[in-house]
């Protein structure tokens, strides 16, 4: 049985069930996997705005939320502008939705990929922990299983985190350019996938604690810890622009309760 292939309430109720299996490390695959279709959800809604108001490369709309919001990460596609005297880049709109679009649908597919592959790493542990022990060839054999399988286990959330990091990427990417009207789902998209790079960071830490090879304990920490300061920085930007435009959107420039900045109005 796939997990994948189940309806979303069976996924739940096999999550609920008394059995280990599948846990934490399925549903930070899951949570990212969702992650990664709101990014697909909003870049199309965005190009199929464009499509519907015949704009190619505008930029406008990205040019006006970075006047009103803090500048994250920029796209390296499109021109410049000239903004208070400064040579600013314009994004590229169109192509960076489509490159977003397409972005997202991979990694989405392979967190569906890893949401069973993270249950069979588990069961693998346990089968590795059932085998038999008697005579010291026995044991030998099993620690080395055990070792093997505690190895996997770490590897996939930790193609997990790192593809959650990603995520957090294309969020800022949708949340920056993409059509405001689902700016609230930009933001879904970037704590969903925060929510999955610290499920999975919790889950290799857990296996790393059985794990004797300390080359690959220490190798795997660094790469985790770098995974969680890049996701929380991107986080962290991505949900100030959100909560500066939708307050601006609230109260308007002047204070007053108001139609907001005019790239609000324009793609709403």
């Amino acid at each position: 049985m796939k997990l994948m292939d189940l309806t979303v309430k069976g996924f739940v109720d096999e999550v609920a069930a008394s059995s280990p299996a599948p846990g934490g490390g399925s549903v930070s695959a899951l949570a990212a996997a969702l992650a990664a279709a709101l990014v697909s959800m909003v870049g199309s809604l965005t190009l199929r705005k464009l499509d519907l108001r015949g704009v190619r490369h505008t930029g406008d709309a990205a040019t006006q939320a970075q006047m009103a919001c803090t500048d994250l990460q920029s796209s390296e596609a499109g021109g410049t502008v000239q903004r208070n005297g400064a040579r600013t880049q314009q994004p590229d709109i169109e192509a960076d939705m489509t490159l977003a679009v397409e972005i997202a649908g991979d990694l989405r597919r392979h967190f569906e990929r890893l949401v069973d592959e993270d249950a069979a790493a588990f069961d693998a542990v346990m089968a590795a922990y059932r085998l038999p022990r008697s005579t010291s060839e026995e044991r030998e054999s099993r620690s080395a299983a055990i070792q093997e399988a505690l190895k996997e286990a770490c590897r996939v959330p930790s193609e997990v985190a790192k593809g959650a990091v990603e995520v957090l990427r294309l969020s800022d990417l949708v949340a920056r350019e993409g059509v405001q009207s689902a700016l609230s789902d930009a933001a879904v998209a970037c704590l969903a996938a925060d929510a999955a790079l610290h499920g999975a960071y919790l889950n290799v830490l857990m296996n790393l604690g059985s794990i004797k090879d300390q080359a690959f304990v220490t190798a795997m920490r660094e790469e985790m810890a770098k995974a969680v300061r890049s996701g929380e920085a991107i986080r962290d930007q991505v949900m100030g622009l959100v909560h500066k435009a939708l307050k601006y959107h609230e109260t308007g420039p002047a204070g007053d309760m108001g139609q907001g900045p005019g790239w609000t109005g324009a793609w709403a």
